[in-house]
């Protein structure tokens, strides 16, 4: 009953969607898009079967097999064609928000991919495709890692392999797989390794998903976005494991080497297509930091187009109009010594410069501000402040973290730390110590990978 009740409060959470600028709650049926959508679909079929068709249902003699995936259903039917469509207007009769259609054949049916054939007193399975099907098969040349285009052949002969039921249809399916591989411009030496791997596989073997042959087991489980250097790295890592598998503190952990794994990295599609239409905004007349001289803060706020970046010395441009009231704001604060700190807030400016003043005053040594205006007696109205960036909220909101991450390798937005401007190469070895998660790391690993990029 509790697992029921939470399913039905997630369906009711969950399934929203956004239409232009508002959200609705879609109270029938599953919004498009949701993630659940699948599950929701799962559940509903398997509730809508035990009601009526295993349960209350005076055809059930005629069923002889059942199967579903999903919302799509394989039956065979031991009666007339005419009982068939009796039982079909049966189960259409019950819920007004599911309709049921039906293709039935005495000798041969597809069920997803699968072509099911009557022979005799046997079934025999191949496999189906669509008359419209394209030869949709990733490219060879396409930007992904070289294991995964070798091993596309061998999970599609495995395919094969589980759904032809003789030697003789697998030969047949396998000659056309492979040279649809072959016209995407996969080479001989991969398909023939393919072949070979599969060739001697028992379709039984293939079938039984309890005999999965034993997985290798990783310490550490490494998500990179593939680029030029991936393969580089995982050879680095690899070639120097052996030092932490040795150590007498780290070997527990690390006894097994680490598994590279990759995401995909923005295409041109990505980049050019947009499946949530924005209206473009209008970009503010004004750009700037200005004071509004309605609150105290305004004395501290610096009025300004442009700001410097105190590491390279450049100049550049507020591309907003930020004021005391704006929020999500990156600003940077500054005092007499050449140091600036670097904040963000999503709250109004005026809030947060209001909270470092505050801070000062009470000499809270815990705030970077607060101590540096303590060690070099600053006074408070040498404090400055300027907002450089309004950061636009997300249309579907959050997403505040991401956007303020440094850019151009300009500034190192840190919290804890009141400094100068970070560099691109200590911005890039911060996002390395991250990556590895590993603060044990031998600084001659780190050496050699970022000698690698750069």
């Amino acid at each position: 009953m509790k697992v029921v009740c939470l399913l039905s409060l997630l369906s009711v959470l969950l399934n929203y969607f956004l239409f232009d600028k508002d959200y609705y709650l879609q109270t029938h049926g599953t919004a498009m898009g949701t993630p659940l959508a699948s599950n929701y679909a799962s559940l509903f079929m398997g509730k809508f079967e035990l009601d009526y068709i295993y349960e209350n249902n005076a055809y059930i003699s005629s069923i002889k097999y059942c199967s579903r995936y999903i919302d799509d259903c394989f039956m065979i039917w031991n009666n007339s064609e005419i009982k068939l469509m009796e039982f079909v207007n049966y189960i259409n009769s019950k819920l007004p928000s599911i309709s049921f259609s039906v293709e039935n054949s005495p000798e041969a049916i597809h069920f997803l991919d699968v072509l099911v054939t009557k022979k005799g007193n046997s079934l025999s399975t191949t496999v189906y495709r669509k008359p419209t099907d394209k030869n949709t098969i990733l490219s060879a040349d396409s930007y992904h890692p070289i294991p995964l285009k070798k091993g596309l052949p061998v999970s599609q002969l495995h395919r094969l392999r589980r759904i032809c039921d003789t030697e003789e249809e697998y030969d047949k399916q396998s000659e056309l797989l492979i040279e649809r591989f072959r016209s995407r411009g996969y080479s001989e030496v991969w398909l023939n390794d393919a072949k070979q791997k599969v060739k001697g596989l028992n379709r039984n073997y293939l079938l039984n998903k309890t005999q999965s042959k034993q997985q290798k087991t990783f310490s550490v489980n490494y998500v990179l976005t593939y680029n030029d250097c991936s393969n580089k790295i995982r050879s680095i890592v690899n070639k120097h494991w052996h030092i932490l598998s040795s150590d007498t503190s780290l070997n527990q952990a690390f006894q097994s080497p680490a598994l590279f794994t990759y995401k995909r990295a923005r295409n041109l599609a990505n980049m050019l297509v947009k499946s949530d239409l924005v209206k473009e905004k209008k970009q503010a007349f004004i750009t700037g930091c200005f004071p509004c001289r309605s609150y105290a803060s305004c004395s501290n706020m610096m009025k300004g187009h442009n700001f410097v970046c105190p590491q390279t010395s450049r100049s550049y441009q507020i591309k907003s109009c930020i004021t005391c009231s704006t929020k999500g704001v990156i600003y940077m604060l500054k005092c007499p010594c050449p140091k600036v700190y670097i904040g963000k807030t999503t709250r109004a400016l005026k809030q947060g410069l209001g909270e470092h003043k505050s801070s000062i005053r009470r000499c809270d040594i815990t705030s970077p501000v607060a101590r540096r205006f303590i060690e070099q007696e600053h006074s408070i109205k040498d404090l400055q402040c300027m907002g450089i960036e309004k950061v636009m909220p997300a249309r579907r909101g959050g997403g505040f973290e991401k956007k303020t991450t440094p850019k151009r390798g300009l500034l190192d937005i840190d919290s804890n730390l009141c400094h100068q401007g970070a560099s691109m190469r200590s911005w890039t070895l911060f996002l390395f110590f991250r990556f590895l998660c590993m603060p044990f790391m031998p600084a001659f690993l780190l050496i050699s990978i970022l000698q690698c990029i750069t």
